[in-house]
């Protein structure tokens, strides 16, 4: 067995400070200076904050002492001036612990300040603000702003705080900060504004998606809502992106990423969101990208990897501030030397909203850093061979460590695995003296395996599946749903999960057989059977749910629709089984001649079903076809059973009048038999007859000829198309078997044949009739050949005034003896 050396590489990365901008020495007073300062009266400079960026203002608190509200304010607003169009304000603090903002404030809403906190003593409150120190210090971190006010109290020894956190808008808009009085005066020492101590916010530049359905929905850009679905098949594509800039301080690592989000799940629930990070220098054109149809998103070779599966919270409708960690999908792509990620939603959301860029509730990227000496752990190894390390803060492997944020003197464990070796544990102390760890993993060896098929009383078939892989390590195989031995087809029914015709198994030794039981019933009579993808003609397929849904993990289909040969059968009578899998555009067939003996047609899930019973009176070659097949719908297996010798002829019998009707099970060739066959179509109260040489199995015909029997010619097959006439071979049907429906049945009249309603009775096997709507109302359908030529239907009346009688099989009769007939469309009783 092969062994390779790897070893663990710390490298130091060297950290720096941010340096802040300091304001003037100067003091500067705001309000009078003999505490008779009026309400919303005087007002410092405005202190305007960048995203990410914090303000520390000194200053000396001067009250008349007379209130504990006559002390400073401050207030964080929009980034307009006061009293000028558009101006708004996040929030007011007061020192006295109340505050207000949006409607609302500390008195009728405490929810909205739940953290507002202090720890003011009223008691002496007044006297101590008077000449009070304080550092107030302003913290935004994305949309979450921090105030803290330390306070000295005029005695130099009691001390206060006063706190608030909330959020102001996104976090990337401009806010500000001033400063007023009530009944006191300020004096401003300093203010400074330095970038947040580690922390990076990301900007949101761009959201993108499109609708789902067959891919053909208008993309959009920044939109409020932007669509997304599923991507795994063509007609589920769509996708939801976000792009985020951002800025690493000099000498800082990132130490965290966290990603807030929303979606509107619609009416479907339970599903996951799945979100990719896009590979370096991915960008999508924005610009062009708004409005376009057709558009495919899903992109997938753009991907560098997952950087969060969601779990379904449930339910359906708005799911908002969803927040993931993303740390190491936002650190892979800072490590390329980006400074921007492009995130792409997807997964199986069933139709679901990402909330974009112009919501109230648009992602947002929060990114924290550290100028802490961390250290970064690369592997490298004497063989080019890249195992796959992960790092562990706990002996128990249960809490990964993000590479890159790995600290001096510190305990670290990690798992090493690649594929063909065996899995590898061990830990590291860092140490900037000797970084290096060295660790050896052992190649595994490499196990064959058979799959043997089984009978009821474990007898064994045949094997049915065979393959090699890694020592201790599971294989997936898969197996065919039938096993023919003879002319015996032995089944596997579906397994209930997935997949349905496959299994794993554990590689313990070297030659292993699995066995799969097939006990759920044996075809007789079978005469063939063969997997789509090995026959001849056929390309394999086993993409997307092909694996886990066709028989033996694969399907296949004939490029073009061309037909080929499947086999040859000698002379007899045959039913076809056949399965078809796939989204609905797959038709399969096999034909004899030029006739179809068997179709399917794909509808979205596994398909089966069997042909009409045909009859070969000689050695004949059938072929086979797919159309509309690809890697979504495809063939998945075919057998056939013989059910009995071939027939070469069926007797017909004409009477007296020349015309009779025939349903037939059987398809029948009428050349050099001495009749003629038509089939019907009837549209109104009219019936045109067409003259055929062929009819397919399950078909009714009128026939003319003289009186006599006949031996018709079984066919294997035909194409002419089968017309209106209905009937069964096997079963007489009632004349009421149809609701809505009235049952008519060839009679005669005089020298004419008509149809005649069926007021009673039945209508005997093996003969055809026509089923048409109640609303006709008329009791006889006029017969034409071919074109009607104008010629109509008999109306009611023109019946009315024959006296002709009919039996209940539609023959003329010129005497009634005792029993039921039927006369001018009624029923009569003798």
């Amino acid at each position: 067995m092969k062994r390779f050396t790897s070893y663990l590489k710390l490298l130091l990365v060297a950290v720096g400070l941010l340096a802040g901008s300091n304001a003037s020495a100067a003091d500067t007073v705001v309000g009078a200076e003999d505490n008779t300062t009026g309400w919303w009266t005087a007002f410092s400079d405005y202190y305007t904050l960048e995203a990410n960026q914090t303000l520390t203002l000194s200053f000396t608190n001067y009250s008349d002492e007379a209130a504990n509200f006559h002390n400073w304010l401050a207030v964080v607003t929009n980034d307009v001036d006061r009293a000028a169009e558009g101006y708004s304000e996040y929030f007011v603090l007061r020192n006295d612990n109340y505050g207000w903002g949006g409607g609302k404030n500390t008195n009728d809403d405490k929810s909205w300040f739940t953290s507002l906190t202090s720890n003011f003593n009223w008691d002496t409150f007044k006297e101590n603000m008077d000449g009070a120190e304080v550092v107030l210090t302003l913290e935004r971190k994305g949309a979450q702003v921090n105030l803290n006010a330390d306070i000295t109290a005029a005695d130099g020894v009691t001390k206060y705080f006063e706190k608030f956190v909330i959020n102001c808008g996104v976090g990337t808009q401009k806010i500000r900060l001033f400063m007023t009085t009530q009944a006191g005066h300020l004096a401003i020492h300093s203010a400074n504004v330095a970038d947040t101590e580690g922390f990076a916010f990301a900007t949101l530049e761009h959201t993108a998606g499109a609708q789902w359905g067959s891919n053909t929905g208008a993309s959009t850009v920044d939109a409020e809502k932007e669509h997304y679905n599923n991507d795994a098949s063509v007609s589920w594509a769509g996708c939801a992106y976000a792009k985020f800039s951002f800025t690493i301080p000099a000498g800082h690592s990132i130490t965290g990423a966290t990603l807030t989000y929303s979606v509107n799940q619609g009416g479907r629930s339970g599903r996951n969101d799945i979100i990719y990070y896009m590979a370096k220098d991915f960008d999508l054109d924005w610009a062009t990208f708004a409005g376009q149809t057709g558009k495919d998103l899903r992109n997938t070779a753009n991907r560098a990897g997952m950087a969060v599966e969601a779990a379904p919270t449930g339910g359906t409708g708005d799911r908002l501030n969803l927040v993931q960690d993303i740390t190491a999908a936002v650190s892979a792509i800072a490590a390329e030397g980006q400074n921007y990620i492009v995130l792409q939603w997807t997964g199986n959301a069933g139709g679901a909203d990402l909330y974009g860029k112009e919501s109230a509730n648009a992602p947002v990227l929060l990114i924290t850093t550290s100028n802490e000496t961390l250290y970064t752990a690369t592997f490298t190894e004497t063989n080019s061979l890249t195992p796959a390390v992960t790092i562990y803060s706990d002996a128990e492997r249960t809490a990964t460590v993000v590479n890159g944020t790995l600290r001096n003197g510190q305990t670290y464990y990690y798992t090493a695995i690649l594929e063909g070796y065996k899995n590898f544990e061990g830990s590291f102390t860092v140490d900037a003296a000797d970084p290096a760890v060295e660790f050896t993993m052992t190649e595994k060896g490499t196990y064959d395996y058979s799959v043997m098929a089984l009978d009821a009383e474990n007898n064994p078939l045949s094997t049915v599946a065979s393959g090699s892989g890694y020592e201790d390590e599971n294989v997936t195989f898969y197996y065919p749903q039938y096993v023919l031995q003879g002319t015996t087809l032995f089944v596997k029914n579906r397994n209930s999960g997935n997949p349905y015709w496959g299994a794993t198994g554990m590689l313990d030794n070297d030659a292993k057989e699995f066995t799969i039981s097939y006990t759920d019933g044996t075809v007789e009579n079978v005469v063939f059977y063969q997997e789509a993808e090995e026959m001849n003609g056929f390309k394999a397929r086993n993409t997307n749910n092909a694996t886990i849904r066709c028989s033996q993990g694969q399907g296949g289909i004939v490029d073009g629709g061309e037909t080929v040969l499947l086999t040859t059968l000698p002379a007899g009578r045959y039913v076809v089984y056949g399965q078809v899998w796939g989204t609905a555009g797959l038709t399969a067939g096999i034909t004899v001649g030029s006739a179809d003996v068997w179709t399917l047609a794909s509808t979205g899930s596994l398909t089966a079903d069997k042909s009409a019973e045909f009859n070969l009176t000689e050695n004949t070659d059938l072929y086979i076809y797919t159309q509309g097949g690809n890697d979504n719908r495809m063939l998945d297996l075919v057998y056939i059973v013989r059910t009995g010798e071939a027939e070469t002829s069926t007797t017909v019998t004409i009477g007296a009048d020349g015309w009779a009707t025939l349903f037939t099970d059987k398809a029948l060739d009428f050349s050099g038999s001495g009749l003629k066959a038509y089939t019907a179509t009837c549209e109104g109260t009219t019936v045109t007859l067409t003259e055929v040489a062929t009819v397919p199995a399950n078909t009714g015909v009128v026939l003319k000829g003289e009186e006599g029997n006949y031996d018709v010619a079984v066919a294997a097959a035909s194409a002419t198309e089968k017309g209106d006439l209905q009937g069964s071979a096997t079963e007489a049907t009632a004349y009421d078997a149809f609701d809505g429906y009235e049952l008519y049945a060839l009679a005669m009249n005089g020298d004419e044949a008509q149809f005649c309603q069926v007021a009673s009775g039945e209508i005997a096997a093996g003969k055809a009739f026509l089923k048409v709507a109640e609303e006709t109302e008329v009791s006889a359908l006029r017969i034409v050949f071919g074109e009607t030529d104008g010629i109509e239907a008999l109306t009611n009346a023109e019946n009315e005034t024959s006296n002709a009688m009919f039996d209940l099989s539609g023959r003329r009769v010129l005497k009634a003896q005792k029993g039921i007939y039927v006369k001018n469309g009624k029923k009569v009783i003798f």
